[in-house]
Formats: structure tokens, sequence, C-alpha cells
């Protein structure tokens, strides 16, 4: 399990990686300045990449409470 600062730092990454990805999409297909592609990029990037990090972390917390209640039942049995 990785602690909230590594999990920080991994968000930021993907953050800073998509939001390159996207200004670059932006700036060379769609012909918009990269200010504009700034400020679409990072704000979408930045809500996605959250919802994908709350939804494992929720999975990962109940696969742990999962095992939890295995390994109790196992100490009953």
């Amino acid at each position: 399990m990785r602690s909230k600062g590594e999990q920080a730092l991994s968000i930021l990454w993907f953050i800073s990686l998509a939001g390159s990805a996207c200004i670059l999409y932006m700036s060379v297909f769609l012909h918009m300045s990269i200010a504009m592609g700034w400020l679409v990029a990072v704000p979408a990037a930045a809500v996605v990449l959250t919802a994908i990090n709350l939804y494992l972390t929720r999975r990962r917390e109940k696969a742990e409470k999962a095992a939890r209640k295995r390994e109790q039942a196992e100490d009953q049995a």
C-alpha cells in the first residue's frame, strides 16, 4: 500500500502528463492557443484522475475489509 504522499505525487504526475497531452492535441489539431489549452485541459484532467483515484481507493479498501473478515472467520473456526 502506498502512502498519501506517494499517491499525491502520482496524481500530480498524471495530471501534468494528461494536461500536456491535451494541450498538444488542442494546439495542433484544433488550432487553439496553448493558454486556452491549459485552461481546459488541466482542470478536466484533474477531475478525471481524481475520480479514478477515488474509485481505486474505495475498491482497495473494500478488498482489505473483505480480507480482514476472512481472517477473522478463519481465526474463529
